[in-house]
């Protein structure tokens, strides 16, 4: 079945970095669907990763992912159900969680860097590397400007904009 871009080409901005989501997540976890992760728990895997020099609380993972306390939750259970990672009480603060990867988490972010490079070549197929960059910052710029947008409406600064 051939794509149809004629809705995208005729939606606004907004609604096209939402279709370009919708693409992007079933597709990686079309990919992932064999590893037995979501693209959710592999941010989660990621955001761990990255921050390795310290504690990651529950709450923090929340926060920085954007994601509700209660589906956090869920996810870090399901994750150590998986043997992915591992929970362990934070010792200055009783009633909260921190979140570290096991030996199979690293395997399994490890075994899924080896598939992004190709990823990224599909996703920039004909793109010289000049556009690459480009786009890199064209992107960059949606992406702060929607920070700002979202902060104004949550200040009620100008919520029609």
């Amino acid at each position: 079945m051939e794509l149809d871009t004629t809705l995208f080409e005729a939606s606004p901005l907004g609604f096209k970095l939402k279709l370009l989501h919708d693409q992007f997540v079933a597709g990686r976890n079309a990919q992932l669907e064999e590893e037995g992760v979501t693209v959710t728990q592999l941010g989660i895997l990621t955001y761990l990763d990255r921050n390795r020099d310290h504690r990651v609380p529950q709450k923090e993972l929340s926060e920085k992912l954007g994601v509700s306390h209660p589906a956090i939750s869920g996810t870090v259970y399901r994750l150590e159900e998986k043997g992915l990672i591992f929970r362990t009480e934070d010792p200055a603060n009783k009633r909260q969680n921190s979140v570290q990867l096991t030996e199979r988490g690293n395997a399994l972010l490890d075994t899924v860097r080896k598939t992004d490079s190709r990823k990224n070549e599909l996703l920039c197929t004909g793109f010289t590397e000049e556009e690459k960059k480009e786009l890199d910052k064209l992107l960059l710029r949606v992406y702060e400007n929607m920070a700002a947008w979202k902060k104004s409406v949550e200040n009620q600064a100008d919520p029609t904009c």
